[in-house]
C-alpha cells in the first residue's frame, strides 16, 4: 500500500498509518543509528525547528516523528516552511514527507493490533517533502 495515496491534502487517517505499519513490517523495525543521527541534529542546531520530536519510522520517503501533543502538532504545521527540509536531507540524504503523531496515538499504534475508535477518528498532519507534492495534493482536493 502507498500512504502517500492516502494523504487528503495536508493529513491522513491514523488508522491508515496502522495499515501502513502493519502491512510493511515496521512496527517492529529499528531504526537507532537514524535516530541517533535526528537526535544529534536537535543538539548541533539550536534552535532546532523539531526539537521535542522523536523519529519513530523512516520508509522510503515518508518519516513519522512523535510530538508531545497536538497543540505541538498544530504549531509544527502552521510554521512548517520547505525550508525546514534540510534537516531531513542532513539525516536521510533525501527530502522526506513528515507525519507528525500524537504521543498518546502513537503508543495505541505501536501497544495494540487495534486501534481505539477514538483514534480511529483521527487525522495527522501530513509536512510535504516538495512544491510538487503540495500542488499534487492541492489538485486532488480540487477533483474530489
Amino acid at each position: 500500500m502507498e500512504l502517500k495515496n492516502k494523504f487528503s491534502l495536508c493529513s491522513v487517517k491514523l488508522t491508515e498509518i496502522h495499515l501502513w505499519l502493519k502491512e510493511n513490517n515496521l512496527l517492529n523495525k529499528h531504526y537507532t543509528s537514524l535516530q541517533q543521527k535526528w537526535n544529534y541534529l536537535q543538539q548541533i542546531n539550536f534552535p532546532f525547528y523539531f526539537s521535542n520530536t522523536v523519529l519513530l519510522v523512516a520508509y522510503q520517503d515518508i518519516i513519522l516523528l512523535e510530538v508531545k501533543d497536538k497543540e505541538e502538532v498544530e504549531f509544527l504545521t502552521k510554521t512548517y516552511s520547505l525550508d525546514h527540509q534540510k534537516y531531513c536531507q542532513q539525516v536521510f540524504g533525501e527530502k522526506k514527507n513528515i507525519i507528525l503523531i500524537d504521543k498518546q496515538f502513537w503508543k495505541g499504534l505501536n501497544n495494540n493490533d487495534k486501534i481505539s475508535e477514538k483514534a480511529n477518528l483521527e487525522d495527522c498532519s501530513v509536512l510535504l517533502k516538495d512544491k510538487e507534492s503540495i500542488e499534487n495534493n492541492l489538485l486532488d482536493a480540487f477533483n474530489k
